[in-house]
């Protein structure tokens, strides 16, 4: 069947051939292929011009990330000390204003605390004689920890007493 197809071809090729299309056919052709080829053009213009942007943009743009970087020690132990020693002296302040009541008892805070900041000393004397070991550096922020949290106890326990001091009229 395939030989029959081409010798049908080849007997009415000249016939074929000697007929041409119109020239309307050849410009619809030419413009259609034309068409295509913008189309086509335009696309990837399109993307290119998306693409630049869009680097242009990453390029303008500061970077937003955070740059990490682990803190130094030294600058750690200070913001930890600024931070600490602050709220320590504000709580102190606090019991302090309780002092005149209960005398007794603020001598007995007083001696924990000084104790306390008499061991901060010492491991600050310790933190730096041992350039800045970090075992050294924890202990002494778990050492202000340990006074304001103590302080916390303190003002608590003077509140509580007061409670306890207060006539039964003033309660009701």
């Amino acid at each position: 069947m395939k030989n029959n197809i081409e010798q049908l071809i080849r007997a009415q090729r000249k016939q074929m051939d000697v007929q041409e299309p119109p020239d309307r056919v050849w410009a619809g052709i030419a413009e259609a292929l034309q068409r295509k080829q913008r189309r086509r053009t335009m696309k990837w213009s399109l993307a290119a011009g998306i693409a630049a942007a869009m680097a242009a943009l990453l390029w303008l743009l500061p970077d937003k990330t955070p740059d990490y970087r682990p803190q130094p020690a030294a600058a750690r132990l200070q913001q930890m000390e600024v931070y600490y020693t602050s709220l320590v002296a504000t709580k102190r302040l606090q019991v302090n204003k309780y002092c005149g009541d209960y005398h007794e008892l603020c001598n007995d805070f007083s001696k924990e605390i000084d104790t306390l900041n008499n061991m901060y000393q010492t491991l600050k004397a310790a933190y730096k004689e041992t350039d800045s070991n970090e075992a050294v550096l924890n202990a002494m922020i778990g050492n202000l920890k340990e006074q304001a949290d103590l302080l916390t106890l303190q003002l608590q326990v003077i509140r509580d007493t007061r409670k306890e001091q207060q006539p039964a009229e003033n309660i009701l």
